[in-house]
């Protein structure tokens, strides 16, 4: 959700590209959101994983616009507490099941 006071947050779609313990890489095509966040670099991630919402905050770190997406590098330096567990715990799960 991007802030809910300026944007409706269902009408744009985000995707997250990939995702570490560190941060992650989101794609999305909103033009104005993208400008927007370029000014204000420290944001607030919800992400449902496994039934829960994870609550990460983080800092965007790098901007790439291509083939009419946007892409924002985000590097987390907050978490609720237990939430970096249960995003190590989604990682790991998901990992052993590429490399089957």
């Amino acid at each position: 959700r991007i802030r809910t006071s300026h944007y409706n947050p269902n009408s744009v779609e985000t995707r997250v590209v990939n995702i570490s313990l560190s941060g992650l890489l989101l794609e999305f095509s909103d033009a104005a959101i993208f400008e927007y966040l370029k000014g204000n670099r420290r944001i607030k991630i919800v992400i449902p994983i496994m039934g829960e919402d994870l609550e990460l905050y983080g800092e965007i770190v790098r901007f790439t616009e291509r083939s009419g997406f946007y892409y924002l590098g985000v590097l987390f330096f907050k978490s609720k507490p237990g939430d970096m567990i249960r995003l190590e715990r989604f990682i790991h799960e998901n990992m052993q099941f590429q490399f089957l």
